[in-house]
């Protein structure tokens, strides 16, 4: 099941967060700032509905009362200094307890939501390849009608 998420599934979240984060390339370079992810967890939460510039949106995928998966998406003025919005995901992971379903309902969840989003100029989910393998997310979204708009480029500093 997909529903919104409550300051109660919190703990759940962040567990999540650790885990993807064990699974991620990052987990022998940096370590989870739990104060961080919890800020942002609970903001997510409290902001969730708020359909203006800062609002976002945070969602779950429940399985027999466990959280197997999350969403949180913001909105942001469109190239950050438009008047019109767009959306975002800032964190998109359905754990390895998660379906398929549970990771095309969180993505469902999220689109409504940014589509349900006055002003709304894009949706713009990104793709990493710190877990998993980007091209196959990248199919899933060209698929759905959304279309490649440039690159990331990354350059890490070994200290």
């Amino acid at each position: 099941m997909i529903r919104p998420a409550r300051f109660a599934d919190t703990p759940s979240i962040l567990a999540l967060i650790g885990e993807m984060h064990e699974r991620s390339v990052y987990a022998g370079v940096d370590t989870v700032d739990g104060k961080v992810a919890r800020s942002i967890v609970v903001q997510s939460v409290q902001r969730h509905g708020l359909l203006k510039d800062g609002g976002a949106s945070a969602f779950v995928a429940e399985q027999d009362n466990e959280i197997v998966g999350f969403i949180i998406g913001v909105l942001d003025r469109l190239y950050h200094i438009g008047h019109r919005l767009m959306a975002t995901d800032l964190l998109f992971y359905a754990g390895t307890k998660a379906g398929p379903r549970d990771f095309v309902g969180l993505f469902d969840a999220f689109e409504a939501w940014a589509e349900s989003v006055p002003g709304i100029a894009e949706i713009k989910p990104g793709i990493t390849d710190a877990i998993d393998e980007p091209e196959r997310l990248a199919k899933f979204y060209e698929r759905r009608g959304y279309r490649r708009c440039g690159a990331i480029f990354q350059r890490s500093i070994e200290r």
